[in-house]
């Protein structure tokens, strides 16, 4: 990859933030899409998400149409090498822009958009989590719902999980309900054979994947404890680059394995 995308200009790939950006304070938005096959998986689900969080978030921005990023995200991809056999992750990120010390907003901020596309696995391994007791997710704040761009929690998250032996990591709210892994939400089939994932209130972030499953399944949206994912007769992660998932062990402890009524390749269409 040699070119990305940045405020309106495509460049050579360098660094576009600066030390005075407010991305270092957390102060953004970001997406990830899926390129198969050599086209965009779902680019209108993504972009309109994510242009509805950065309204909300950047309030009073004019924010771009839908129809023109998925033009720069077109754009990007024939300025890149793209092999039609190769998956490639879009990663569009959305700033602020510069300011001085502290948190307060400046008054005539610009909000800065990037793009890149990078290459991503064809495959992924097997998923072993533990349930994180280093950190928890905060279901009050509406940040909860976003992908913004701090990731510390699912950054400490992650590290216990790799301390632990394992390769991802459940996180509970405050109120010891789950609400995801560190990168996907989370689906379970329960006792009684019914599907469930957590409500959005349980700290949880409506993924494009998430979103496309509940429309294509009947599921309930129930709180979920991790004694539910232990005794559950499957369970799934699911985002937009890996798919969905079952998970194989938690805590070391072997889960029930059943099948999704669902293709396969769901996720790649």
């Amino acid at each position: 990859m040699s070119m990305i995308w940045f405020d309106g200009e495509y460049i050579d790939d360098r660094a576009v933030y600066t030390l005075h950006d407010r991305i270092r304070l957390g102060d953004g938005l970001f997406d990830t899409m899926l390129v198969y096959a050599g086209k965009l998986v779902q680019p209108q689900m993504h972009f309109e998400k994510t242009i509805n969080h950065a309204k909300w978030f950047f309030q009073g921005w004019q924010a771009p149409s839908i129809d023109a990023l998925i033009d720069v995200a077109h754009g990007l991809m024939k300025r890149n090498t793209i092999e039609p056999n190769q998956r490639y992750a879009i990663n569009t990120s959305f700033s602020r822009g510069a300011s001085g010390q502290g948190l307060m907003i400046p008054d005539n901020y610009s909000v800065q958009i990037a793009m890149r596309i990078t290459p991503c696995p064809a495959e992924f391994g097997d998923v072993h989590a533990i349930v994180a007791n280093s950190v928890r997710r905060n279901e009050g704040s509406p940040l909860s719902q976003f992908k913004n761009c701090n990731y510390g929690d699912n950054i400490l998250a992650v590290m216990e999980a790799t301390e632990r032996g394992a390769t991802d990591a459940i996180m509970l709210n405050n109120k010891d309900h789950v609400a995801c892994s560190t990168t996907s939400n989370i689906f379970i089939k329960d006792r009684n054979g019914l599907y469930v994932t957590p409500p959005l209130s349980d700290g949880v972030q409506q993924g494009v994947t998430r979103k496309r499953l509940m429309q294509a399944l009947e599921i309930e949206e129930r709180s979920l404890k991790a004694e539910d994912l232990y005794e559950a007769h499957g369970v799934w992660l699911g985002n937009s680059i890996r798919g969905i998932v079952p998970l194989i062990t938690l805590d070391k402890q072997e889960i029930a394995q059943s099948s999704l009524p669902i293709d396969p390749d769901f996720h790649l269409k």
